[in-house]
């Protein structure tokens, strides 16, 4: 286990140089836009630590100028320097004596930060770029104390105080290091406005699957390798175990320099808050408005694994601000990890969105204005899923749903449904909109006893996976059941909204994800009509099947179907024996397949808590949104088509 020793020595310089690595790399690529005087009020030198000066990123300055403590502090004012205690009252002559103030990973170590953004902010006549820790471990020493650690928030809130706005912010991305964040506020914003248009928060990012490939190919062949022969040879399980995780570690060592790789045809941007959970939800919803302007989210600092009662915050980004700030706008209890408060859009035109909550220990949907924050509509049941026209939604019981399906519903500890085996006063229920008029169109003892068979006696049942065709004429819906035994059984079923009746669609095999590819087309990942589980087409006229041959979608996956092209979905594959998430583009009548990206699932996002992409298309094809863990916590991230 020498190399393991090794490795870990490495670690704690990758902790701080691969951040500063970062942090430089976006530095370089907008310095040379800036002119005038330009002062590092770091308190240090002006070393950028890859053995380069931050001068020379400064091509177009007139004049470059450097501030220290002073000798009482590090030891480091030489002949040229300029002593700021930013602690203190700014000398007068320093006030607007510069064009452009510098500060990196300074202000962690100043006790007094209010009034040290104050001296900053006087000393500049415009710009203020600041480089803060929002996650790091502690390296303060005597007489240079480690005392802050930094939310954009509360940054935000500081260079407001003092007259500046943000036109530019970002975070680094790597999981086992420090976490950055890097602002560039200003007093004259409107002159900044489009200059960071292309910055590194929105350029691509990725590098070309093909060009990973072949180091992912080579440590694959030779960890595969290993395991076979790991296999042949006679040493104890226990063993074999340590060297499983230690060849994993090897790979994860050397291919974590990016924690995704995205095709070149993609840019990327994420939405994530150091210390919270941003994500959207479950892959059935389109979180985009009609321009794609917005995008509609969650954000929770829950961490731990119980959520009871524990609040998420929803609202919104809007894709044109280059900030990332999440506007609040309501909150609710009633959620869970995999499918959110089933938030929606309610109706866009009027900028209205739906979600889960509770009132008076009852859950019940709300309808809220984003802009505003007006309550516009109450119902009396929880929604799950809207029909496209927005003339109907489909309730059903989610504090059942989550007795029977862990991960997918809303804890209530009081909640029990022992012996409730298909009750028939309770299923699936239609909501009509406009006057939020309720019925039980299909309960569960009905459906219960509809071609039942021996597997479905004394077995609790339940529905899930709702969705409306794209005609809002009929909806696909699962009834599952739970078994003596704990076996989970599913079967599927298509619902006609005109006709007022419901048709059994797939029975007698394994059901999974799916998603609607036009009116008469579903796309499921079933075993149905074969040994084997795969995505196939099925026919609702003819009840034809076809069965899709790929390689890469050999596997599950979270489907979404294109609006525009009823011949295209994307999809993406749970994480494999490399912790890998993939996120997959699919044209049927080619029969193509490529790779969108890639991205690393820590270890700790597993069973009921996973992460999965759960991968969303804009309505013009042209954005993809992915909830994907890769930074340590969730995040939303976006991906546009170039």
């Amino acid at each position: 286990m020498k190399m393991l020793t090794f490795l870990g020595r490495l670690y704690p310089e990758r902790v701080f140089r691969k951040p500063r690595v970062w942090s430089n790399n976006v530095l370089r690529s907008f310095a040379n836009i800036f002119e005038g005087e330009v002062i590092n009020v770091s308190g240090w030198e002006d070393e950028d630590k890859e053995g380069g000066f931050y001068k020379d990123y400064f091509k177009n300055c007139s004049s470059y100028k450097i501030s220290n403590y002073g000798e009482t502090y590090r030891g480091n004012l030489r002949e040229g320097d300029i002593s700021i205690d930013l602690e203190k009252e700014l000398n007068s002559n320093l006030e607007s004596s510069a064009d452009v103030v510098f500060n990196h990973t300074t202000l962690e170590h100043v006790f007094d930060i209010f009034m040290a953004v104050k001296n900053l902010a006087k000393i500049t006549r415009d710009i203020l770029i600041l480089v803060v820790p929002a996650v790091q471990e502690e390296h303060g020493s005597e007489g240079f104390k480690d005392y802050w650690r930094f939310n954009i928030d509360g940054i935000s809130k500081l260079l407001e105080k003092n007259k500046l706005e943000i036109v530019y912010f970002t975070s680094n991305h790597d999981s086992n290091t420090s976490i950055y964040h890097f602002i560039v506020a200003s007093k004259n914003p409107k002159k900044w406005k489009g200059f960071f248009k292309d910055m590194p928060s929105k350029i691509n990012r990725g590098e070309k699957i093909v060009k990973v490939n072949f180091l992912e190919k080579s440590l694959r062949y030779f960890i595969n390798n290993s395991i076979l022969d790991l296999i042949k040879k006679k040493i104890p399980n226990r063993q074999k175990i340590k060297i499983l995780i230690f060849l994993r570690f090897i790979y994860r060592f050397i291919n974590q320099r990016k924690e995704y790789y995205l095709n070149k045809n993609y840019c990327y941007r994420e939405y994530f808050i150091p210390g919270e959970n941003i994500f959207f939800g479950y892959h059935d919803l389109d979180p985009f408005s009609v321009n794609n302007e917005i995008i509609i989210a969650c954000k929770t600092k829950q961490r731990i694994k119980s959520i009871i009662n524990s609040d998420l915050e929803l609202g919104y980004f809007n894709l044109n601000e280059e900030n990332g700030k999440f506007h609040y706008v309501d909150s609710t209890s009633s959620w869970c990890w995999q499918q959110g408060c089933r938030l929606q859009w309610f109706n866009q035109s009027q900028n209205s969105i739906i979600f889960n909550t509770k009132v008076n220990n009852k859950i019940v949907s709300k309808v809220v204005d984003i802009f505003s924050k007006d309550l516009l509509k109450v119902f009396d049941r929880p929604i799950y899923s809207q029909s496209p026209n927005k003339k109907f939604f489909v309730s059903l019981d989610f504090y059942r749903l989550e007795k029977l399906r862990p991960g997918y519903g809303y804890q209530n500890s009081k909640y029990e449904i022992e012996n409730q085996f298909a009750p028939k006063d309770d299923g699936l229920w239609l909501i009509d909109t406009k006057n939020g008029f309720s019925k039980l169109i299909i309960n569960y003892s009905e459906i219960y006893n509809h071609k039942k068979n021996i597997t479905m006696d004394n077995a609790y049942h339940y529905f899930n996976h709702v969705i409306w065709s794209p005609d809002s004429k009929k909806f696909f819906f699962l009834h599952l059941w739970l078994g003596k035994s704990g076996q989970r059984y599913a079967r599927a079923f298509i619902w006609n909204n005109e006709l007022k009746e419901y048709k059994l669609l797939i029975d007698n095999c394994l059901i999974s994800h799916h998603a609607w590819l036009n009116n008469e087309k579903l796309l499921v990942y079933t075993d149905y009509k074969s040994e084997k589980m795969s995505y196939k087409i099925i026919n609702l006229n003819s009840l034809s099947l076809k069965n899709i041959k790929e390689p890469l979608l050999k596997g599950d996956g979270h489907p979404f179907c294109s609006q525009m092209q009823n011949n295209i979905f994307i999809t993406d594959t749970y994480p494999d024996k490399f912790l890998e998430q993939s996120l997959l583009f699919h044209d049927i009548n080619k029969k193509e397949t490529k790779i969108i990206g890639k991205f690393y699932s820590p270890p700790k996002f597993r069973y009921d808590y996973r992460c999965d992409l759960h991968p969303r298309l804009s309505s013009d094809g042209n954005f993809i949104a992915i909830d994907s863990g890769h930074k340590g916590q969730r995040a939303l991230i976006v991906l546009e088509k170039l």
